[in-house]
Protein backbone atom coordinates (compact mmCIF):
# COMPACT_ATOMS: atom_id res chain seq x y z
CA UNK A 1 0.00 0.00 0.00
CA UNK A 2 1.55 3.26 -1.42
CA UNK A 3 2.21 5.83 1.74
CA UNK A 4 4.32 8.70 -0.08
CA UNK A 5 5.18 9.38 -3.16
CA UNK A 6 7.93 11.48 -4.29
CA UNK A 7 8.74 12.82 -8.27
CA UNK A 8 12.03 13.84 -8.54
CA UNK A 9 12.96 16.72 -11.34
CA UNK A 10 16.37 17.94 -10.21
CA UNK A 11 18.19 18.40 -13.24
CA UNK A 12 15.73 19.40 -15.36
CA UNK A 13 14.92 23.28 -15.28
CA UNK A 14 13.00 23.82 -18.33
CA UNK A 15 12.63 20.13 -19.78
CA UNK A 16 10.19 18.90 -16.80
CA UNK A 17 6.57 17.82 -17.80
CA UNK A 18 3.98 20.56 -16.03
CA UNK A 19 1.17 17.16 -15.07
CA UNK A 20 1.63 13.91 -13.98
CA UNK A 21 -0.85 11.06 -12.52
CA UNK A 22 -0.25 7.74 -11.12
CA UNK A 23 -2.24 4.71 -11.55
CA UNK A 24 -2.07 1.03 -10.52
CA UNK A 25 -1.25 -1.08 -13.72
CA UNK A 26 -3.38 -3.83 -13.00
CA UNK A 27 -7.14 -1.77 -11.87
CA UNK A 28 -6.17 1.08 -13.84
CA UNK A 29 -6.91 3.31 -10.20
CA UNK A 30 -5.56 6.85 -10.01
CA UNK A 31 -2.99 6.59 -6.92
CA UNK A 32 -2.32 10.27 -7.74
CA UNK A 33 -4.38 12.41 -9.78
CA UNK A 34 -3.11 15.10 -12.14
CA UNK A 35 -0.48 16.96 -10.16
CA UNK A 36 1.26 20.31 -11.41
CA UNK A 37 5.36 19.42 -11.02
CA UNK A 38 7.79 21.96 -10.89
CA UNK A 39 11.59 21.71 -12.16
CA UNK A 40 14.64 21.21 -10.81
CA UNK A 41 12.77 19.88 -7.30
CA UNK A 42 12.18 16.64 -4.69
CA UNK A 43 8.28 17.03 -4.59
CA UNK A 44 6.19 15.15 -2.18
CA UNK A 45 2.65 13.66 -2.47
CA UNK A 46 0.06 11.75 -0.12
CA UNK A 47 -1.72 9.07 -2.75
CA UNK A 48 -5.39 9.77 -3.34
CA UNK A 49 -8.40 8.90 -1.09
CA UNK A 50 -9.02 5.82 -3.13
CA UNK A 51 -5.31 4.20 -2.56
CA UNK A 52 -5.38 0.60 -2.94
CA UNK A 53 -2.68 -2.43 -2.67
CA UNK A 54 -0.33 -2.03 -6.25
CA UNK A 55 2.24 -4.25 -7.16
CA UNK A 56 2.72 -2.02 -10.50
CA UNK A 57 2.32 1.15 -11.11
CA UNK A 58 2.01 3.52 -15.01
CA UNK A 59 3.67 7.33 -14.06
CA UNK A 60 2.02 9.31 -17.27
CA UNK A 61 3.57 13.11 -17.83
CA UNK A 62 1.98 15.25 -20.12
CA UNK A 63 3.77 16.84 -22.27
CA UNK A 64 6.77 14.90 -21.97
CA UNK A 65 9.48 15.77 -19.81
CA UNK A 66 12.49 15.21 -17.79
CA UNK A 67 11.88 13.07 -14.36
CA UNK A 68 14.58 12.11 -12.25
CA UNK A 69 13.32 9.47 -9.91
CA UNK A 70 9.98 8.35 -9.40
CA UNK A 71 9.79 6.79 -5.26
CA UNK A 72 7.37 5.06 -3.87
CA UNK A 73 7.29 4.49 -0.26
CA UNK A 74 4.57 1.83 1.51
CA UNK A 75 3.70 -1.18 2.83
CA UNK A 76 3.35 -4.58 1.73
CA UNK A 77 -0.02 -6.28 2.63
CA UNK A 78 -0.15 -9.68 3.90
CA UNK A 79 -0.19 -11.47 0.10
CA UNK A 80 2.51 -9.54 -0.77
CA UNK A 81 4.56 -10.39 2.20
CA UNK A 82 4.30 -13.99 1.70
CA UNK A 83 5.03 -13.39 -2.22
CA UNK A 84 8.03 -11.94 -0.87
CA UNK A 85 8.90 -14.98 1.17
CA UNK A 86 8.55 -17.13 -2.02
CA UNK A 87 10.54 -15.46 -3.66
CA UNK A 88 13.53 -15.59 -1.42
CA UNK A 89 13.35 -18.87 -0.94
CA UNK A 90 12.52 -20.42 -4.41
CA UNK A 91 15.88 -17.96 -5.23
CA UNK A 92 18.29 -19.09 -2.34
CA UNK A 93 21.30 -20.79 -3.94
CA UNK A 94 20.91 -24.58 -3.44
CA UNK A 95 23.49 -25.03 -0.91
CA UNK A 96 21.54 -22.13 1.38
CA UNK A 97 18.13 -23.64 0.78
CA UNK A 98 19.27 -27.18 1.90
CA UNK A 99 20.16 -25.73 5.34
CA UNK A 100 17.06 -23.28 5.43
CA UNK A 101 15.37 -26.67 4.69
CA UNK A 102 17.16 -28.03 7.13
CA UNK A 103 16.43 -26.02 9.80
CA UNK A 104 12.52 -26.35 9.36
CA UNK A 105 12.75 -30.50 9.29
CA UNK A 106 16.24 -32.18 10.22
CA UNK A 107 16.84 -34.78 7.68
CA UNK A 108 19.19 -33.99 5.00
CA UNK A 109 17.74 -36.00 2.19
CA UNK A 110 13.72 -34.45 2.84
CA UNK A 111 15.57 -31.09 2.46
CA UNK A 112 17.80 -31.74 -0.40
CA UNK A 113 14.83 -33.42 -2.43
CA UNK A 114 12.52 -29.75 -1.26
CA UNK A 115 15.48 -28.10 -2.65
CA UNK A 116 14.94 -30.02 -6.32
CA UNK A 117 11.31 -29.42 -6.29
CA UNK A 118 11.81 -25.98 -6.08
CA UNK A 119 10.33 -23.16 -7.21
CA UNK A 120 7.40 -23.34 -5.08
CA UNK A 121 4.39 -21.68 -6.89
CA UNK A 122 2.81 -21.10 -3.27
CA UNK A 123 3.64 -21.53 0.49
CA UNK A 124 0.52 -24.22 0.38
CA UNK A 125 2.12 -26.23 -2.58
CA UNK A 126 5.80 -26.04 -0.92
CA UNK A 127 3.91 -27.58 2.39
CA UNK A 128 1.97 -30.28 0.65
CA UNK A 129 5.35 -30.90 -1.37
CA UNK A 130 7.11 -30.79 1.99
CA UNK A 131 4.32 -33.39 3.16
CA UNK A 132 4.86 -35.83 0.26
CA UNK A 133 8.40 -35.93 0.12
CA UNK A 134 8.50 -37.03 4.04
CA UNK A 135 5.73 -39.87 3.05
CA UNK A 136 7.57 -40.76 0.82
CA UNK A 137 10.74 -41.22 2.45
CA UNK A 138 8.81 -42.61 5.25
CA UNK A 139 9.51 -39.88 7.87
CA UNK A 140 7.46 -39.52 11.12
CA UNK A 141 7.28 -36.12 12.00
CA UNK A 142 4.73 -34.02 13.39
CA UNK A 143 2.76 -31.87 10.39
CA UNK A 144 1.42 -29.07 12.04
CA UNK A 145 4.95 -28.04 13.32
CA UNK A 146 6.33 -29.05 10.46
CA UNK A 147 4.01 -26.52 8.09
CA UNK A 148 4.55 -23.78 10.82
CA UNK A 149 8.39 -23.83 9.96
CA UNK A 150 7.71 -23.70 6.37
CA UNK A 151 5.69 -20.51 7.14
CA UNK A 152 9.29 -18.69 8.98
Amino acid sequence: IVRRIEIDTACYHGDYPDLCQLDDCATGKSLLDPIRLAGDQTLRFLPSAANIPASRVCLKIYPDGGIARLRLFGSLTEHGHENHRMLLRNTLPPPDAVVWFQQCFNNEEWARQMTSARPFPSLEQMKETGDHIASVLGLRYDAGALRAKLQL
